[in-house]
Formats: structure tokens, C-alpha cells, sequence
């Protein structure tokens, strides 16, 4: 029994070092793994969470190596499958002349990952983790949607906590009201549903509290976090409320930061585990407890764009706690 199952993508982001060119005009890139189910579930088990990854990947030499990187990293992969004839999905990122990035696209043919099928993931496997985590990226194609979001709907069944981490990309999503309403259907599924500050806006029309508020009134969640950059992130229950700052760190790229900050806070929920129902823990929570819960996500947000990629500085439990110790 895995403690978190994350389900979805893993892919390779490559990012043009190229400042200020378009896709088109872009030549020199450096690959780096990713996507955020593969992301959050490298997180959370270096910091000590047994973690189990299900998803597809191409039958090529990116899909091979990401399996072998969730191996070396003791994720799980018995539900991971190579789907033959089928390609490891790739995201193309561009430099801004400021140093910034932008996503600028994704593969869409015949990819591995939207050929989930219901058998891969097993009845057995979703209602034993204590917590079920996915996003929004394969929720675009309609074949892995269905898929998605039963196996959403049977932990929700169970004792585990769905998580719910959005994360789209408008560039999957040609309508947007259809991206508004699947995401609706996606959040009905979810106890834990993690937002970007951004994201609660374009969804909801309105500001962080007002934003909090409409959502919380509209599904029967047990908890909601909005990250909201260097300023940290405020959380939501029918408990409590609140702002918690993040850290000061020297920024590299922030590519992988929230799905470290998730990491970081699912790790957190799990070791205070007491085997009671995951959903009705979390609703027990009060605010003392968000706060030390959400200081760690944040800590282990900060350090995951400490280095290029949203991997390599995913931190250990003991680089974690030393960063946190000098912080105090």
C-alpha cells in the first residue's frame, strides 16, 4: 500500500537557452524530466513518503529513462506502463530576455501518457493510498479524462485524500469554458484542492479571500491552498484561515516550485497520519497546524527552484530540515 499515488504525466521539458527567440527560432535546449505527477511523487519520497507513481510513457529512450529516474528515486512504478507505438510526451519552454520562462507547448501526437486505461489503475492500488493526487494536464484529452476522473471518484469512495492540483495549460484547452467546467467536475471529486493565486482568479472572477470563499461554498471540500509566489500562501477550512510567508532564496528557475510546495505539504499530512480517514484528519486540522504544515511546503517550494529543472533541487528530508533550522 503506497502512501501517495500520484497519476498522470511524465515527460521532458526542453528549455531554449535561447533568450528572446520563439519555438521556431529557438536552437540550443537542455531537457530536464518532468511533469508534475513525476514531480511530486520524486518530492515526496525524498522526503520519506512510500509513494507510487501510474501513468504511460512513449516506448523510446525518454519514456525508458524517466521510469529508471522514478526507480532510482524509490517511487513505485508497478502501475507505470511503456505504452508501445505511443511517444513520451515533451513541453517546450522559452526564455524571456528578462531570464524569465514560458511554457510555449506541448507534443500532442500520439502520446503515451493519454492512453491510460482504467486497467492501470487497479481498484486494490487506488483505495489503499492514504492520499490520490493528480492535475489537470490529462484531463484535456477526453479519453484520459474519463479515466482520470473515475479513478478520482472511487478514492474519493474510500479513505484516501484526493488532491486536486490544477495546474493547466491553456494551451491544451481551445475553449475555456469547457477547461472552467471540467476542472469544476474535477474539484467535486477532491478533498484537497491546491490552486496557484493566478489560477483561483481566472477561475472564480475574483480576489484571493472572496475566490477561497465562492469555491469553499460551491464543493464540500475539506481543505484549500493557494500559493502565491514569494508571498507564501493562504490557506482555507471551515476551521480556519490564514497568509503563511515563504522563504528568501536565491531563485534560479522556478519551474517545479508548486509541485515541490505539494510535495512538501503532502509529505507533512502523511506524517501525522494516525490511520483514521485521511479527508476527516485533514478537516480536523486547526490553524496552528496548517501553519507548521504550510512553513515546510513553502521551505521545500523555495528550494526546488534553487537549481535548473523541476527535479534536481527537490530537497531531502535532511537537507529540508537543515534549511529549516537555519531559519528559525
Amino acid at each position: 500500500m503506497a502512501g501517495l499515488l500520484t497519476v498522470g504525466e511524465a515527460l521532458y521539458d526542453w528549455v531554449s537557452t535561447d533568450a528572446g527567440a520563439d519555438l521556431a527560432s529557438a536552437r540550443h535546449f537542455v531537457k530536464a524530466p518532468g511533469g508534475a505527477p513525476l514531480n511530486v511523487a520524486v518530492g515526496a519520497a525524498r522526503l520519506g513518503v512510500e509513494t507510487a507513481f501510474a501513468g504511460r510513457v512513449g516506448d523510446d529512450p525518454f519514456g525508458h529513462a524517466l521510469l529508471d529516474l522514478l526507480v532510482r528515486e524509490g517511487v513505485d512504478t508497478r502501475l507505470a506502463r511503456v505504452a508501445a507505438e505511443r511517444q513520451t510526451r515533451m513541453a517546450y519552454v522559452l526564455t524571456r530576455e528578462d531570464g524569465d520562462r514560458h511554457l510555449a507547448g506541448f507534443s500532442t501526437v500520439a502520446c503515451a501518457d493519454a492512453a491510460l486505461t482504467p486497467e492501470d489503475l487497479p481498484e486494490s492500488a487506488i483505495t489503499d493510498a492514504r492520499a490520490f493526487y493528480f492535475g489537470a494536464l490529462m484531463l484535456a484529452d477526453p479519453h484520459a479524462r474519463a479515466v482520470m476522473l473515475d479513478a478520482a471518484r472511487r478514492a474519493h469512495a474510500g479513505e484516501g485524500l484526493v488532491v486536486f492540483d490544477p495546474n493547466w495549460r491553456l494551451v491544451m484547452w481551445p475553449d475555456a469554458d469547457e477547461l472552467r467546467a471540467v476542472v469544476d467536475e474535477a474539484i467535486a471529486t477532491s478533498h484537497l484542492l491546491k490552486l496557484g493565486d493566478d489560477e483561483l482568479s481566472w477561475l472564480t472572477g475574483l480576489e484571493l479571500e472572496a475566490g477561497a470563499n465562492a469555491l469553499f461554498a460551491r464543493h464540500d471540500l475539506a481543505a484549500l491552498v493557494v500559493t502565491c509566489g514569494a508571498q507564501g500562501c493562504y490557506f482555507k477550512t471551515a476551521r480556519a484561515a490564514g497568509h503563511v510567508p515563504s522563504y528568501a532564496v536565491r531563485c534560479v528557475d522556478a519551474t517545479g516550485a508548486g509541485d515541490g510546495f505539494v510535495a512538501g505539504l503532502l509529505a507533512g499530512l502523511l506524517a501525522r497520519d494516525d490511520g483514521m480517514p485521511m479527508p476527516a484528519q485533514v478537516r480536523r486540522l486547526d490553524g496552528p497546524a496548517w501553519h507548521e504544515l504550510l512553513t515546510e511546503a513553502n521551505a521545500v517550494g523555495a528550494l526546488a527552484t534553487t537549481q535548473p529543472g523541476a527535479v534536481s533541487a527537490l530537497p531531502r528530508r535532511e537537507a529540508l530540515d537543515n534549511f529549516l533550522a537555519t531559519r528559525r
